[in-house]
């Protein structure tokens, strides 16, 4: 992980954090910083919107594919086998926006001799007899483009060099599923079901004598008063800092 990459995702980790917007005015001296805290703060609310209104998940595509590789096994016994995840959008743990162009491959008979039995043993189900692996993706910072800039250190005036623009980029991470295939990545992590976190006691006695009478619309009410203090919950601060996602 580059400085760049985790700048941003510590930042994008702090869902109580919104960047100030600059305030521009006719003869205002502006430097660099105004101009990455106007970047960030329309980032921020578009990730804290897609975080608490939508959650995480693969909103199209990337579709997930075990292909053979070769007919025969190879030197040792093991068959080439590969694990191809394909274009789609999604978005990650953190609410930033996921665009897969392109297909990813990796040799899946190849990351399993390289793990031990330590990490496979968390998504094996002895009753099945079936080994149960999850690929997450997050967005991450692609510097590119570098660029001359003034030098700021002794002797480095010929090949001072800065990054002059930031790719949106997607990290694949393969791993043992510990919940074992049975989970909903987009609706665990939606809002509907981060309410569910919310305890039933923490509505106070009048707030539930309106539900009692609210009749038909009991439900939508109760939904909007648990929204109400889902921001008070430890639990709720922990998922919103959680930065894996998505695809399956």
């Amino acid at each position: 992980m580059d400085d760049i990459d985790r700048a941003t995702l510590l930042a994008d980790a702090d869902p109580a954090h919104l960047p100030p917007r600059v305030a521009y005015a006719d003869g205002m001296l502006l430097g660099l910083e105004a101009t990455r805290a106007e970047q960030a703060h329309h980032r921020r609310r578009l990730a804290i919107h897609q975080h608490w209104l939508h959650g995480a998940g693969t909103v199209a595509g990337m579709a997930v594919e075990v292909r053979a590789m070769g007919a025969d096994p190879g030197p040792d016994r093991t068959r080439a086998t590969a694990l191809v995840v394909h274009p789609g959008v999604a978005i990650d743990g953190l609410g930033r926006e996921i665009l897969l162009v392109e297909r990813h491959c990796l040799r899946l008979d190849q990351w399993l001799v390289a793990q031990t039995r330590e990490d496979l043993d968390a998504g094996y189900d002895p009753l099945t007899r079936r080994l149960h692996l999850r690929i997450t993706a997050r967005y991450r910072d692609c510097p590119q483009g570098a660029q001359p800039v003034l030098a700021n250190l002794v002797n480095q005036g010929t090949d001072a060099v800065d990054v002059a623009r930031i790719g949106a980029a997607v990290e694949l991470e393969l791993s043992a599923d510990t919940a074992k295939g049975v989970h909903d990545p987009f609706v665990a992590n939606s809002w509907r079901a981060r309410l569910q976190a919310v305890p039933p006691e923490r509505l106070s006695a009048a707030e539930e004598a309106r539900i009692g009478a609210a009749g038909a619309n009991a439900a939508a009410l109760r939904r909007r008063l648990e929204r109400a203090h889902a921001f008070t919950t430890g639990e709720l601060a922990a998922e919103a800092a959680r930065p894996e996602a998505v695809a399956e």
